[in-house]
């Protein structure tokens, strides 16, 4: 008789555990920070849509809105030059990962964070004025054209495949 209930207790105590707690698998919802994140969408990377996918693609990316955001200052609107920034700036942060993925050597990777480095201060300086409600000066630095063609140079040292 003792068994029986011992066997009936486990049972009860099982179901009320999984009721409780729950039975839980790899999908489960779960919160973060307060909100309703899907278990599947938490476990995905997420990669902005202006991400390079290479050390080319990112030159290339720097080299052209370089040059759209000198020629478009005096017209664009100050919310599309606040985008256009941050993508920017954001592509700028990435370089230098993007670039210790390629296949340059350690002096080379040096010379893009340097690169990087310059570009951002002068892009963030635009970023401020911008965020101020101010339209950053027009002229680009020589520091900046200098920055970017090193920055080119050096991308086929960034893919040396056989």
């Amino acid at each position: 008789m003792y068994h029986e209930y011992s066997a009936l207790f486990a049972t009860v105590l099982l179901v009320l555990c999984s009721t409780l707690l729950g039975c839980g698998n790899a999908t489960t919802d779960t919160s973060v920070r307060g909100v309703h994140v899907p278990q599947t969408e938490r476990l995905e990377h997420h990669q902005a849509p202006h991400h390079p996918r290479s050390y080319a693609a990112a030159v290339s990316q720097i080299e052209l809105r370089h040059a759209r955001i000198q020629a478009e200052l005096g017209r664009i609107t100050l919310d599309a030059l606040k985008r256009e920034l941050r993508e920017m700036l954001d592509i700028l942060e990435w370089l230098p990962t993007i670039a210790a993925d390629s296949d340059l050597k350690k002096p080379e990777w040096d010379q893009v964070k340097q690169c990087a480095t310059q570009l951002t201060e002068f892009y963030d300086s635009y970023a401020s004025a911008a965020n101020s409600g101010h339209r950053p000066p027009g002229t680009p630095r020589n520091e900046c054209r200098r920055a970017i063609e090193s920055l080119r140079t050096l991308m086929p040292a960034a893919d040396r495949r056989p």
